[in-house]
């Protein structure tokens, strides 16, 4: 189903707001945000943090985007899970996904 246009228009000036906080270095604002519900200034701190190497945090922020079938997160929280060696856990999470038909 084709969302409204408002809809459509709003999440593209979120979604630019959060991509310049993250380039303009405002993890603040962007933490902000993404407490308020902002799903793309999670998105953004998490890769704004990973690219920092603070992957632990980037982890726990992108995690409940990934918990919910974001395909992007889910592919963020691999490939830091990846990068710090956690296999335990991406075994999980390669069985939540056989689970889920994936």
């Amino acid at each position: 189903m084709i969302s409204p246009l408002g809809e459509d228009t709003q999440d593209a000036v979120q979604w630019w707001q959060a991509y310049q906080l993250a380039e303009n270095d405002q993890a603040g604002e962007l933490r902000e945000r993404a407490t308020a519900g902002d799903e793309h200034a999670r998105r953004q701190l998490a890769g704004w943090l990973a690219d920092r190497a603070r992957t632990q945090e980037a982890i726990e922020l992108i995690r409940p985007l990934a918990d919910t079938g974001d395909d992007i997160a889910q592919l963020w929280l691999a490939r830091w899970l990846a990068e710090r060696d956690e296999v335990a856990e991406l075994r999980l999470l390669a069985g939540w996904e056989n689970s889920q038909g994936g």
